[in-house]
């Protein structure tokens, strides 16, 4: 019987074809936290945006970055005069109290620049109903990861982010581009590309979706490929 291996990115695929001139290998993409049925709800508010990073908050989710990113938007909106209120939930971890401390206090830093971005930083949440729930409150999904970690690797959060239809904030050169790449999301380089970034998706917010709908098409016909 012949064994096919799969991989969870495109990259990592292409990478074990070259390096190793495995043949019978595919990339296989499944569902995460949102079922493939769900129906997104229409909830954007121009007036109040929601920017989510998610997850368990490891180093290579680039969450230490988040601080620095707020703090350029902030500095942004003020010097541009932006009316427009923004609200970044940060996902931390109770075991880790150092850090989310080292967090709040470099968020708490440039809180003077603009009170119209605000950051609420969440522990979790009790079942996967009230993640659902958090997910679908989201807006705008930021994932700031780092390269090195994530040039191969996937993020569950795009599967998500695409199944709700939401656009993504990504740092350039992460893996599974074949999911971002229908003008979907935006990679960024640095703090001021983001905030240049952030303004453009809000002013433009249903083309995005749009595009989210349209590589959700896909993605949802790759899934059901796979088996």
């Amino acid at each position: 019987n012949l064994i096919k291996f799969g991989t969870e990115t495109q990259e990592l695929c292409n990478l074990i074809r070259e390096k190793f001139k495995i043949k019978p290998i595919r990339n296989l993409i499944l569902p995460i936290t949102i079922p493939l049925s769900h129906k997104p709800e229409k909830m954007f508010d121009k007036k109040n945006i929601i920017i989510g990073c998610l997850g368990s908050p490891r180093p290579s989710k680039g969450t230490s970055h988040i601080p620095k990113l707020i703090g350029n938007l902030r500095q942004y909106i003020k010097n541009n005069n932006i009316k427009i209120s923004i609200t970044f939930i940060v996902q931390m971890s109770k075991d880790k109290k150092k850090r989310a401390f080292v967090f709040w206090v470099k968020e708490l830093m440039t809180r003077y620049l603009s009170n119209k971005v605000k950051c609420k930083i969440i522990y979790g949440v009790s079942n996967r109903n009230e993640f659902i729930k958090l997910m679908s409150s989201v807006d705008i999904f930021l994932l700031p990861y780092n390269t090195s970690q994530y040039k191969y690797s996937g993020s569950g959060f795009i599967i998500d982010a695409l199944l709700l239809e939401k656009p993504i904030i990504h740092s350039k050169g992460i893996a599974m581009n074949e999911l971002t790449n229908f003008k979907n999301a935006v990679s960024i380089n640095n703090n001021e590309d983001f905030s240049l970034v952030t303004i453009d998706i809000i002013k433009n917010y249903k083309n995005y979706v749009k595009n989210s709908q349209t590589a959700k098409k896909y993605l949802k016909e790759k899934i059901n490929n796979s088996f």
